[in-house]
């Protein structure tokens, strides 16, 4: 959190619509306040009992998006968002984004097997999500 003020320049500099952040070492406790920067919403998810970890994306208050808080409560590090943009390929419904830590201790099976029933979730729901479905 001792970096929201540059990353607030860093995003007004850039134009940013959107910033997807890893080990932020935000926890549970945190209130958003001492995260916020400029006209951004946040969402979130803290590491429960560790240091460390943690991720968040910041959206832009302007942009429609809705979070996908049946995905949101795994106990993996992540945040889902899905969201449509004003100007969008007709083969493109909407845009999904994920931020997600996986700790060097971390079960990478799990988490592939968690990550593909999350696309699986969104796809059957969103069929014409980008990016496409790749597998």
């Amino acid at each position: 959190m001792n970096k929201v003020d540059e990353l607030d320049s860093v995003a007004n500099c850039n134009g940013c619509d959107m910033i997807v952040l890893t080990e932020t070492w935000a926890n549970e406790n945190m209130d958003d306040a001492t995260s916020c920067i400029g006209c951004f919403d946040i969402v979130r998810k803290g590491r429960a009992g560790k240091r460390g970890g943690g991720v968040m994306i910041y959206v832009k208050n302007s942009l429609a998006y809705k979070v996908l808080d049946n995905l949101n409560k795994s106990e993996h590090e992540s945040v889902w968002i899905i969201f449509r943009g004003k100007r969008m390929p007709r083969e493109v419904s909407h845009i999904a984004v994920c931020a997600v830590y996986h700790p060097l201790q971390g079960k990478s099976n799990d988490l592939n097997r968690y990550l593909s029933q999350c696309i699986d979730t969104i796809l059957s729901k969103h069929p014409f999500l980008w990016p496409p479905n790749l597998w």
